[in-house]
């Protein structure tokens, strides 16, 4: 294992790993890795790296990229990334898993290749997005204890997404994203609006979910299923839930145009 115990500031990539390194990184506690116009940590596709941050990373480009099928990187509880993006999936089987904070300028941590497996416990934010998928088949998992500030971004279908946690900002399925099989399970809340355009969606709600302009959850024109359990509550300025087509609501009294109530 190589463990980092020195500050880095790097005109360029601060760290770069590459096949023949050790598989193991692990960066200590208060220890800065800066890069200048470049990328705090990129873990390069030759093999696959466990890399786990104790401390600081911040990039003007991405702070943390992963390019093998099999990285993982673990941002500790004291550790922190921050970066134009802050970290960057780029192929499957990736698993990104945070107890820190990790921040962008525009996401918090973004994924281009889908099939992997981001896990939040901590704090992950972005003024354009918190998280901003871009292909399909992940599984996102944001905690009792995480926070995703400025929303969930979906392009590409098939995504499994779980919230006991606080989502601050709507999650958006948009071109792609409303293909395949989707499903969202909250049981936190949302302090924006659930949107979908078409494709087959699940939504359960046990939580709350506190809709943006006007509408808590918009369905699209697919066959999508609501489940609202108790306790549970939608909250918007002027409807809770809106229905495009044949949609179907269980366990909950709220009504609208193709949706049928079953309490």
């Amino acid at each position: 294992m190589t463990i980092q115990t020195t500050n880095i500031d790097a005109i360029g990539d601060a760290v770069d790993l590459t096949t023949g390194n050790e598989s193991f990184f692990t960066i200590a506690t208060n220890v800065f890795l800066e890069a200048q116009d470049a990328n705090g940590v990129v873990a390069e596709s030759g093999q696959a790296f466990f890399i786990y941050n104790n401390g600081g990373i911040v990039a003007n480009n991405l702070g943390v990229e992963l390019e093998n099928s099999n990285d993982h990187f673990y941002n500790e509880p004291s550790g922190t990334v921050f970066g134009f993006r802050g970290v960057k999936m780029t192929t499957t089987g990736e698993t990104f898993v945070n107890y820190g904070a990790v921040s962008g300028d525009v996401f918090g941590a973004e994924d281009t290749a889908g099939n992997n497996i981001i896990s939040n416990y901590g704090t992950i934010e972005g003024p354009t997005g918190g998280l901003n998928i871009t292909a399909g088949g992940d599984t996102i998992t944001n905690s009792t204890t995480g926070m995703i500030s400025g929303g969930i971004d979906i392009v590409s279908g098939g995504q499994t997404i779980i919230n006991t946690g606080a989502i601050d900002g709507g999650i958006t399925f948009a071109g792609t994203g409303n293909s395949n099989s989707n499903s969202v399970t909250n049981s936190g809340e949302i302090t924006g609006s659930i949107k979908l355009t078409a494709g087959t969606t699940t939504i359960i709600n046990d939580g709350t979910i506190n809709g943006a302009g006007g509408t808590a959850i918009s369905l699209g024109s697919g066959l999508d299923t609501v489940v609202l359990g108790r306790p549970r509550s939608l909250t918007a300025p002027s409807r809770a839930l809106r229905s495009a087509t044949s949609s179907t609501c269980r366990g909950s009294s709220s009504t609208g145009p193709n949706i049928r109530a079953a309490c």
